[in-house]
């Protein structure tokens, strides 16, 4: 890597540190957070739901806007409304409240998601595109896992409602180490008659787009809420739930740096299929776990799968894309990915309260199978 790339690589570094320990303690306690509060499966897939379509259309926006005014400016408002919008949940008691702040959190973090990656994209080039996706994936699990350590604290001597606190106060750093480190350059103009408007996109790309909606249907059905009403049907509380992510992050870390070697032997196709098969069967075993024990096996295999994912997905992603119309792109997929967002929680939750709590993981590794076999004949 030249300077200028190491000085990237460690910048992504901490802000996937401080995002990561904001995203963690989010993901485990709100749910959790929620159930303790006695909303139901439906109205928990609902809030999830609800500030889900906060995404359609914006996510779309930002990235066209992105690659003609910049990216910093973006990034940088998005960061910091995120971690207000963290230090507002606390105060929230109803459905329609929690929608809309969950919504703002959405939104503003899958912006940071969103125009990083085209970031990233830009900063690293294709022939050493796996190997550095690979350390950074690798720092993802690592990242969770001082976030499960803090979790634990937060859980065991404060209370559910101070990790919100905490969460933003993370997500705060990460806008100031972005702000202070990032210097953007390469703008580009806006030419005459430069609209925003829908253009035809690659089948690269769109084959992205079609997995994207398909894995974010797998994960919001088998996660918000079925796998915490599953953990709480087998007295796994919050406390618990930091300590088994803890030690399977670590684990899938080794796995996530591994998988850049992988996919340069086997292919960006063939691993691409294979990590979302393996997704898929594996949140299928969930309908097997009856005790902690047979639980914390099967997070095992769905987080080592998902983390090995996460850098082909991004690989082949970047690939798709080009340099001058990137955000547009890459904010295409993550605009069909938020559909999944959006639909997926509200499924589960009717799945898990009208149907059983089983159907909605079988459902999930269903989509995650289907997706397979479309990249594998693609």
């Amino acid at each position: 890597m030249s300077p200028d790339q190491k000085k990237a690589f460690w910048m992504f570094s901490s802000l996937i540190f401080f995002m990561a320990v904001a995203d963690r303690l989010v993901f485990v306690l709100f749910p959790v957070y929620l159930i303790e509060k006695g909303f139901s499966a439906t109205e928990i897939g609902a809030i999830f739901s609800i500030a889900s379509a906060f995404l359609i259309v914006s996510r779309f926006l930002v990235g066209k806007l992105s690659d003609r005014w910049g990216r910093k400016n973006i990034l940088s408002a998005s960061l910091l409304l995120n971690s207000v919008s963290l230090s507002m949940f606390p105060s929230v008691t109803n459905v329609s409240g929690f929608s809309v702040v969950k919504g703002i959190k959405e939104a503003t973090t899958h912006f940071y998601s969103m125009l990083s990656d085209a970031i990233m994209a830009d900063s690293f080039g294709k022939r050493i595109r796996a190997r550095v996706l690979s350390r950074l994936g690798a720092a993802l699990p690592l990242s969770r896992a001082a976030a499960t350590i803090i979790g634990f604290v937060v859980t065991t001597y404060f209370s559910l409602a101070f990790g919100f606190y905490v969460a933003a106060f993370s997500v705060f750093i990460s806008f100031l180490v972005f702000s202070m480190f990032f210097k953007e350059t390469g703008k580009r103009k806006r030419e005459a008659g430069d609209k925003l408007y829908l253009k035809t996109y690659s089948g690269s790309v769109l084959l992205v787009g079609v997995v994207a909606f398909l894995m974010s249907l797998n994960y919001t059905i088998a996660y918000q809420p079925a796998f915490f009403i599953l953990a709480s049907s087998l007295g796994v509380g919050a406390n618990a739930l930091f300590v088994m992510f803890l030690m399977i992050y670590l684990v899938s870390s080794g796995f996530a740096y591994l998988s850049g070697g992988w996919i340069e032997r086997m292919g960006r196709k063939n691993m691409l299929s294979l990590s979302t098969l393996l997704i898929g069967l594996s949140v299928m075993f969930y309908t097997l776990s009856y005790d902690v024990l047979s639980l914390f096996a099967v997070m095992s295999m769905v987080a080592v799968s998902y983390y090995v994912f996460r850098v082909v997905y991004k690989t082949v992603l970047f690939d798709a894309t080009n340099r001058n119309k990137r955000g547009e792109q890459i904010g295409f997929v993550k605009t069909v990915q938020g559909a999944g967002d959006m639909l997926g929680p509200v499924l589960g939750g009717l799945i898990t309260d009208f149907v059983s709590l089983n159907s909605a993981f079988l459902v999930a590794g269903v989509l995650g199978i289907i997706a397979a076999a479309i990249v594998l004949n693609h």
